[in-house]
């Protein structure tokens, strides 16, 4: 666990026990509390690789079926026009931005200062 994010476990070992320093605790007790962190804990869900827990993602289903039922017995669904957008899609990532993403990110201040200077002599 603390090889896969230890700052997730610190949270949910704080939040749920109020332990905030797990290294005071014999190795022992700091796997039993670990181990009995609920299944929609931050370091469970990292470690099954998902980001958002079971009961949010029905919930976002639920949502997204109420919607289209809604639209589907609409006047815009018989005049074929587009159904809603899916908030799971939207949630997952899995809808594309057409838009142009004019946004830039660095990994680091080095990097950062290396575009910026790039940008005050004229350059792209």
């Amino acid at each position: 666990m603390i090889a896969t994010d230890e700052d997730a476990l610190i949270c949910d070992l704080a939040e749920t026990y109020h332990i905030y320093d797990y290294r005071s605790l014999s190795p022992r007790m700091a796997a039993i509390f670990s181990c009995g962190l609920r299944d929609d804990a931050r370091i469970k869900l990292a470690l099954a690789g998902v980001r958002y827990p079971l009961d949010t993602l029905l919930n976002v289903l639920t949502y997204d079926a109420v919607s289209w039922l809604r639209w589907s017995q609409s006047k815009a669904a018989h005049d074929g026009g587009e159904p809603p957008e899916r908030l799971y899609d939207a949630l997952l990532g899995l809808v594309r931005d057409t838009k142009d993403n004019d946004v830039l990110t660095f990994d680091s201040p080095e990097a950062f200062e290396a575009a910026r200077e790039m940008i005050l002599k004229g350059g792209a």
